[in-house]
């Protein structure tokens, strides 16, 4: 092993307590306080009708850059920044699973995703993003003592058994 290794094993033995590097991180995790949870909650919802504001704004002629933008800007008027922000057009969405926003045009329909920085730090939030044929929904969720609370609720999204709807693929007009 390298002596920058040696260190770098050094100092993550000295953080873990000699624990196994694998286990260290779940036994790092704390439960939330209830402020936490309900800050969790607030930024949770604020992301999400961040991102619905800008997609309802969408357009089949729009480029990805220019969707990413608005609801970049969305975000921002909140004090929201997003660690991770995806967009991908009627092609590049089926092409790739997670697309980084190009110059693009969108076409027919679109993905967004935004992931918050918060929300990964706390330790205990969790994504279910189901792929269903021609479609990719996903809600965030935090651990808590009584069970999963749901934080990426807007109550202003259509709903289908429970889940965010995906949108009609082409726009009246």
């Amino acid at each position: 092993m390298s002596r920058a290794g040696e260190v770098a094993a050094g100092v993550v033995a000295d953080l873990v307590g000699g624990a196994k590097v694998a286990a260290a991180p779940a036994a790092l995790r704390l439960p939330l306080c209830h402020q936490e949870t309900e800050r969790m909650v607030v930024l949770g919802s604020d992301t999400a009708a961040a991102l619905e504001g800008a997609m309802r704004a969408w357009r089949p002629s729009e480029r990805e850059c220019d969707l990413a933008a608005r609801i970049a800007a969305a975000l921002e008027e909140r004090l929201i920044f997003a660690s991770v922000l995806l967009v991908g057009g009627a092609a590049r969405r089926r092409a790739f699973r997670h697309p980084v926003p190009t110059a693009a045009v969108c076409g027919r329909d679109a993905l967004a995703v935004v992931v918050e920085a918060a929300l990964i730090a706390a330790g205990t939030a969790f994504a279910w993003n189901p792929t269903v044929r021609g479609g990719k929904s996903e809600d965030t969720f935090i651990a808590a003592g009584d069970g999963a609370v749901l934080v990426t609720n807007t109550a202003d999204w259509p709903v289908v058994l429970g889940r965010p709807a995906i949108l009609p693929t082409s726009l009246p007009g």
